[in-house]
């Protein structure tokens, strides 16, 4: 319980220091096609469900997700930050940036992305970042 408290403290003094330079917080939901819609402007920071996330270039957890959804096996949560560079309207796939895998661009269906930033636990944490 200590530790879930000092975290919380930690965190809250961020919020603070980030309002007091200048960086604008606002709590909410932000729906999937906003967040694209962003995109143009910036690259955009996200909580996701690593256990949901894959790669269609590299194959990054490919292979287990696929069978988790075919078995309808329940996903445990590991939170993970990534970031969205990019996204393709005809093929409807974003491009991430996973810190986990140096020197690459992932791809993954909006689909997958949404499951991923929506799991239990990530409490849907967005992050807006606009290029000046």
């Amino acid at each position: 319980m200590l530790i879930v408290i000092r975290d919380e403290e930690r965190v809250n003094k961020r919020f603070q220091d980030a309002e007091k330079h200048g960086i604008i917080i606002c709590q909410g939901t932000i729906s999937c096609s906003s967040i694209l819609k962003h995109l143009p402007l910036g690259p955009v920071i996200i909580l996701t469900n690593a256990k949901l996330l894959s790669c269609d270039v590299c194959k990054y957890n490919k292979l287990t997700s696929e069978v988790q959804k075919m078995l309808r096996w329940p996903v445990t949560y590991q939170g993970h930050y990534i970031v969205l560079c990019g996204f393709d309207v005809e093929t409807q796939r974003v491009y991430y940036r996973n810190p986990t895998l140096t020197d690459r661009i992932c791809v993954m269906p909006i689909r997958t992305l949404d499951d991923a930033r929506k799991s239990y636990g990530t409490d849907e944490d967005t992050i807006l970042i606009y290029n000046s």
